[in-house]
């Protein structure tokens, strides 16, 4: 952790402009972007009657809340601080259940990182089946842009390598497991809650 953190944190990245400025773009894709994206694709879906939209927004919703749930309970209670709190000499600081009280302890694991890669799998399983041959053009670049996201939470000092490689993980997993659920169990409560006559047609 400490190495990698005095890398990414070196004094000449850190003090570009355009670095800084992208780190918040790239990040905002790890926090409220995927929430707007995919509530924007919901209603436009729902009331276009384009089905595929408000499957894709529903599954990728869903993978991201599993996600979060699973990291919000581990951040709030392990309460790893930060590094920008820490210090990049000390990467082991834990309180516990301090998480719950300050966000300054929500270090482990990366929330932000964890919703960007739990949207990956429900794109890319979504995608797959209706154009097969994407998946090999959608798959790297959606994967590249989330491994970014968790690069620029670095860049900003407010996680650890540690933390980001665990949030990609549970994104992942997240996500994956969430596809192979709709899949396997079309038209289930929640489908047929939010897509209506929909639940059962994915285009």
């Amino acid at each position: 952790d400490r190495p990698i953190a005095t890398q990414v944190r070196d004094s000449a990245p850190v003090a570009n402009t355009k670095l800084e400025n992208a780190a918040k773009v790239i990040g905002f894709l790890g926090s409220a972007g995927p929430f707007i994206i995919g509530g924007t694709m919901y209603a436009v879906g729902r009331w276009a009657d384009m089905p595929r939209a408000a499957h894709l927004a529903v599954h990728t919703g869903e993978a991201v809340f599993v996600g979060l749930g699973v990291t919000g309970l581990l951040k709030t209670t392990l309460g790893r601080a930060r590094p920008n709190v820490a210090g990049h000499d000390n990467a082991h600081t834990f309180k516990f259940l301090k998480g719950f009280t300050s966000d300054y302890y929500q270090a482990f694991p990366s929330g932000h990182t964890t919703m960007a890669f739990a949207v990956r799998p429900g794109v890319t399983g979504e995608t797959s089946e209706w154009w097969p041959r994407s998946t090999w053009i959608v798959g790297p670049v959606l994967y590249g842009g989330a491994a970014l996201v968790g690069l620029s939470r670095m860049y900003e000092d407010k996680h650890w390598a540690s933390d980001v490689v665990p949030g990609a993980a549970i994104g992942v997993f997240a996500g994956l497991k969430t596809v192979r659920f709709t899949h396997t169990r079309e038209g289930n409560r929640i489908d047929r809650w939010l897509l209506g006559d929909d639940a059962d047609a994915r285009g």
